[in-house]
């Protein structure tokens, strides 16, 4: 529901009601496929995917091993950003994209 009403705060939609908040809440849950094309639309979705990647890059055991370790998140959410895999960290990024980012090994 809160993704509904940010978008209606961004479009100026100011007839919106809580009435038709619920109802648009209530078909979202119904409809995984819209669902999915809603939250993937909004601009804090992406904010999200990026904080989390950096979480869980930062909280992994290969992060240690780095100097920026921002830096390295930031490099490799490049790739993951702009690939078709979900975009959250995984474990074999480090291995698969280690040729670029080895200069900032501890």
């Amino acid at each position: 529901m809160a993704v509904i009403k940010r978008q209606a705060e961004t479009n100026n939609d100011t007839n919106m009601t809580v009435g038709d908040l619920i109802k648009q809440s209530q078909e979202l849950q119904n409809d995984s496929t819209q669902r999915l094309r809603v939250l993937t639309k909004t601009s804090e979705e992406s904010t999200y995917q990026w904080n989390n990647f950096v979480k869980d890059f930062c909280h992994s055991s290969e992060s240690y091993y780095f100097n920026d370790k921002l830096k390295v998140a930031a490099l490799l959410w490049k790739h993951v950003k702009h690939s078709k895999q979900p975009k959250r960290y995984s474990h074999d990024l480090v291995k698969i994209f280690s040729k670029g980012i080895s200069q900032f090994r501890k």
